[in-house]
């Protein structure tokens, strides 16, 4: 190295931080491509499947609410019979939502 003029020096000096530089960039262009991937997953299933979940939360919820106010009106046919009605109705919306669920399941991927 002492034998080197001071241009070859300061030359060799820039190709080594051009050297890092390219290295350092191209570590960080592997990563983000990484990421990008990984955001792309989560907005593609991760997020379809956590909203058909509270879809399947939403129907359940009223499931239970038809089914008490089915026995509070015990005693009305009519009403019963509307209950029982929007009680099929929201069990088939139900089971749609858990399939479509079903569909988007997690990939458990960290």
């Amino acid at each position: 190295m002492r034998n080197l003029s001071i241009a070859a020096r300061i030359t060799l000096g820039f190709a080594l931080i051009i050297a890092a530089l390219a290295i350092t960039g191209g570590i960080a262009q592997f990563g983000l491509n990484h990421i990008d991937q990984r955001v792309t997953r989560v907005v593609s299933q991760d997020l379809a499947f956590f909203s058909h979940t509270v879809e399947l939360q939403t129907h359940v919820s009223n499931l239970r609410r038809y089914e008490k106010d089915y026995f509070i009106n015990i005693a009305s046919p009519d009403k019963r019979a509307e209950y029982l009605r929007k009680w099929q109705h929201t069990l088939t919306q139900a089971q749609q939502a858990l399939d479509e669920a079903q569909q988007h399941t997690l990939t458990g991927t960290a």
